[in-house]
């Protein structure tokens, strides 16, 4: 996609949808049910699109004064629907859990009878069943989780980092990664990653990420690691309690926290590894260990971080799959960690959000997630949201919230071969490295991990050095850049290509006009008749435009075709 606009609908009454139907089931077994409501929020009440805060055209250069317009002006238009709504919900004994300053969005518990009157409130979009979704992991070699785990003291300068792979050397060096972690998991394979997408050439030029940020809605992270000194500029932690047994997990036993080590609370959650995973992603996003006798940093080590933890210790067994207890993410916990990271957006200069959830994967988009408001809004503040495409070896499906078509959904290579172990689809925007990757564990310590929550980390910070090239750059501008910079990566097994990152091409495209005359990868040629070839376009403006795609042979230069299409306002072909 080239651009994004955030607009809301005004249905008369509340879909009656699949999400619905699992709100009555969930009331079927339980007799109440736990949801979410989201608002039919006018995008403004201004005449034109050039005064809605939330419709401007994503092109406008995203300066702090203009941010903060767009955050008050969506502020004031929930708060206006809300005070109806929430009248209306009184009236029906319908108790108001959690409300959102900058999401359409509010939370409550239902039976039956209150559900159907509240489908029929004006003002009601739609509703969700706010469910748990356990993170699925992907696994190493047992050779290799035997020896993972390793203390700072142990782990060397690194392994010699691999130069780019040949067609001919490519299938060796992809068996040569795993193999590597295997006989040597104390090297320092984040090392090798960040070269393979070219972000040591970006430092060259004093691209690092800095002064931009970015948001980890994770587990939590040990904030006392090395790789974190001095950059966590901000925290929160948002541990929805849904069940009678769940224990939420900030500090001194709250549901929520914005306050200093809010998202490092550990220990309460150690039963079930709290703090592990959001360290490892936090660590490849934007870590930075120069403490000891060697250097170990992430892709944009001039960063700071945002840790946003929205995890649940559960002892449900049915929701816990039996491996009791485990982390669970509510999708109320969620929306509170987007909620939070919009308010950071201008303080903190955020320039990427990074989600490492799954649930079970699906084909085509999901843009009836309760999260996508959220990601559409982040993208108005010029904030792109990377997102973990899952560990399924699912071809043509992602796992949610990776199949929301305005994220930056994330698969992952080794080295340059897609990882088939994983989940890969033509929603997939970009690949990146994600296998036998070292990076922070708790205590100080280090681990290896492998699967799509390694490779959206990675997209993360090159979207973050990126934004630190070119300040005001809008969402569509880093993400035709990101993309188009990026080297066209397919498989036989796929009709599509997915662009593999490489950072040092993206920078050169990020003061070219994104919307016009860029080259797009991933075109098959007629080597590949079968296959077909995706691009998605979204016209920003409220007036109808033409868009216009010319294909040219590149072997030849040659013009081989043309494709018009007239797009109307705030929409695709």
């Amino acid at each position: 996609m080239l651009g994004v606009g955030l607009m809301w609908a005004a249905p008369v009454q509340a879909q009656d949808d699949a999400h619905t139907a699992e709100i009555r089931a969930a009331i079927a077994r339980e007799g109440q049910a736990a949801i979410i409501v989201e608002m039919d929020v006018p995008e403004s009440a201004a005449d034109t699109p050039e005064e809605a805060g939330l419709a401007q055209s994503a092109r406008e250069p995203n300066t702090p004064a203009r941010m903060r317009e767009r955050i008050q002006r969506n502020r004031t238009a929930i708060a206006g629907r809300a005070v109806r709504l929430r009248a209306a919900m009184a009236q029906s004994s319908i108790a108001i859990g959690q409300e959102y300053e900058n999401l359409p969005m509010l939370t409550a518990r239902v039976n039956a009878d209150k559900l159907e009157r509240l489908l029929r409130m004006p003002g009601v979009k739609r509703v969700y069943l706010d469910k748990p979704v356990a993170r699925r992991h992907a696994t190493l070699p047992a050779a290799v989780l035997e020896k993972v785990a390793v203390s700072k003291d142990s782990v060397g300068d690194g392994a010699p980092a691999l130069t780019g792979p040949s067609a001919a050397t490519e299938k060796a060096q992809r068996a040569s990664e795993t193999a590597a972690a295997v006989e040597s998991p104390e090297k320092a394979q984040l090392a090798n990653t960040v070269k393979y997408i070219g972000v040591d050439k970006a430092w060259a030029r004093g691209f690092t990420g800095q002064n931009q940020s970015i948001a980890i809605i994770d587990d939590g992270i040990d904030r006392n690691h090395d790789m974190f000194a001095g950059k966590i500029v901000a925290e929160g932690c948002f541990s929805t309690k849904v069940r009678t047994d769940d224990v939420a997990l900030c500090p001194n036993g709250a549901t929520s926290s914005t306050a200093v080590g809010a998202a490092s609370n550990c220990a309460a959650g150690a039963a079930a590894a709290a703090c592990t995973h959001g360290s490892h992603v936090a660590g490849i996003a934007a870590g930075n260990d120069t403490a000891g006798s060697f250097t170990l940093r992430g892709v944009a080590y001039g960063a700071n971080l945002i840790p946003i933890q929205v995890f649940t210790l559960s002892n449900n067994s049915t929701d816990c799959d039996g491996d009791t207890p485990c982390l669970l993410s509510y999708a109320s916990a969620v929306l509170n960690g987007l909620n939070y990271a919009i308010s950071q957006a201008v303080t903190h200069r955020l320039a990427a959000v990074n989600i490492s959830l799954g649930g079970s994967a699906v084909s085509g988009a999901c843009d009836s997630d309760i999260r996508k408001p959220a990601i559409d809004t982040l993208r108005t503040l010029g904030v792109l949201t990377t997102i973990s495409a899952g560990n399924d070896a699912k071809v043509g499906q992602v796992s949610p919230p990776g199949c929301i078509s305005t994220a930056i959904t994330t698969s992952s290579v080794i080295i340059t071969v897609p990882d088939q172990g994983v989940n890969h689809s033509a929603l997939v925007d970009v690949l990146a490295p994600g296998v036998a990757v070292q990076s922070a564990n708790i205590n100080n310590g280090y681990t290896l991990r492998s699967g799509t929550s390694m490779a959206a980390p990675h997209a993360a910070g090159a979207i973050a050095i990126l934004k630190s090239s070119k300040t005001t750059a809008t969402a569509a501008e880093i993400e035709a850049a990101l993309k188009t910079g990026g080297i066209s990566t397919t498989l036989s097994a796929w009709s599509w290509s997915t662009p593999r990152i490489d950072v040092n091409r993206s920078l050169d495209l990020m003061n070219q006009t994104p919307l016009t005359g860029i080259a797009v990868p991933g075109v098959f040629g007629s080597q590949n008749p079968g296959g077909t070839s995706f691009l998605r376009f979204f016209n920003t403006d409220a007036t109808a435009a033409n868009v216009t795609v010319q294909i040219y042979d590149d072997q030849t230069g040659g013009r081989v075709g043309t494709w018009t299409r007239q797009v109307r306002g705030f929409a695709s072909p």
